[in-house]
């Protein structure tokens, strides 16, 4: 593989922006140049830019694939009472306002009920729940931004401190 270092640097990349597992990346990456080469015609261009155009197509498919199907792992909420008793008397969650506390029960009620609930459906459900009950879009998207603020969406970082360096 001549082109080890593109390989790694997109798979790289792609773990530091979405999360994905670094192995699961770079092999889905390989797999991906091996069958460029296959069919790489020359008369097309350069075969690196061939590749990264090719390498990361399949990439952002792959980790939209992970994305869909992971499921949020519940055990250690449900299966011992007091980490859930414990987050329900902590200072942080007694500090927000009372819309956002019935945000967090939504979450634990859908949880209790389907502990295999897809992290891509729990957020629709919640809002779903909420516009039922006479919420706002605009009423819920707020409490949700307060969430995230109060713990740290990683995202929603990454976004902020992109826009501040430009």
């Amino acid at each position: 593989m001549n082109h080890i270092n593109l390989i790694r640097k997109l798979a790289w990349n792609f773990h530091r922006s979405t999360g994905v597992d670094f192995k699961e990346l770079f092999c889905e990456a390989s797999l991906k140049y091996c069958e460029i080469l296959r069919t790489y015609d020359k008369e097309k261009g350069a075969l690196p830019a061939y590749a990264w155009t090719a390498i990361t197509n399949r990439l952002i498919h792959f980790v939209r694939i992970e994305k869909r199907y992971q499921t949020v792992d519940t055990t250690v909420f449900f299966n011992t009472s007091y980490i859930q008793e414990t987050f329900f008397q902590s200072d942080i969650y007694e500090t927000l306002p009372e819309d956002c506390k019935t945000i967090i029960q939504k979450i634990f009620d859908i949880l209790k009920e389907n502990d295999e609930y897809p992290i891509s459906l729990l957020l629709w459900k919640v809002k779903t729940i909420l516009t039922e009950e006479g919420w706002t879009h605009r009423r819920t998207q707020q409490n949700i931004n307060i969430l995230r603020k109060t713990f740290g969406n990683d995202n929603q970082r990454r976004r902020t401190s992109c826009k501040s360096r430009g």
